[in-house]
């Protein structure tokens, strides 16, 4: 039995969207593959239906389809297991993450600024995002990173909280927030 994944990682996603991957289950041995079964011990991930089939002799292949549930907001691990008749279990870890509804997630998916926002300059100099690099070149005797990305307008009730998640990569780089 050869199957064509080890692991399958939805990442995080939308929550109430379809999400679907899929794996091969190809018999090389050199008699039929029989009783095969798939199953999953998560059910936020759900399998083809796949009971005691069988893969006929001769390099031929089942393809199995995993859909993952994003109804519930949070991460789910799971493992995938495919066994047969006279042949070694095989596995699939599995696992997703399903963003809560209730919260606005930016990404700078491929290092590219979010349709919508903007590059703005601090002080008195020229903004420097551009895609994948962020840089304002100073005309003195050093040079430094001086500008910030700026989201739309975002609008908040009265009581909302709100958090804003960043990184900083680097020892010489800084992150702030400011409200305006």
């Amino acid at each position: 039995m050869v199957v064509s994944e080890t692991v399958l990682a939805y990442g995080p996603v939308a929550p109430n969207s379809v999400q679907t991957k899929t794996f091969t289950i190809e018999n090389k041995g050199k008699a039929d593959m029989t009783g095969i079964t798939v199953s999953c011990n998560n059910p936020a991930f759900t399998v083809t239906e796949v009971q005691n089939q069988t893969i006929a002799v001769g390099g031929e292949a089942i393809t199995v389809t995993v859909t993952f549930n994003t109804e519930i907001a949070g991460e789910q691990n799971g493992t995938i297991t495919i066994s047969a008749t006279e042949q070694d279990d095989a596995t699939i870890v599995v696992s997703g993450a399903v963003r809560d509804a209730n919260k606005l997630y930016i990404d700078f998916a491929d290092g590219m600024i979010p349709s919508g926002w903007t590059s703005a300059a601090i002080g008195s100099y020229s903004s420097g995002w551009t895609e994948k690099t962020g840089y304002v070149q100073h005309s003195g005797s050093y040079s430094y990173n001086e500008s910030a990305l700026q989201s739309p307008k975002l609008t908040f009730t009265e009581g909302e909280t709100v958090f804003f998640k960043t990184a900083k990569y680097g020892n010489y780089k800084k992150l702030r927030s400011e409200e305006r």
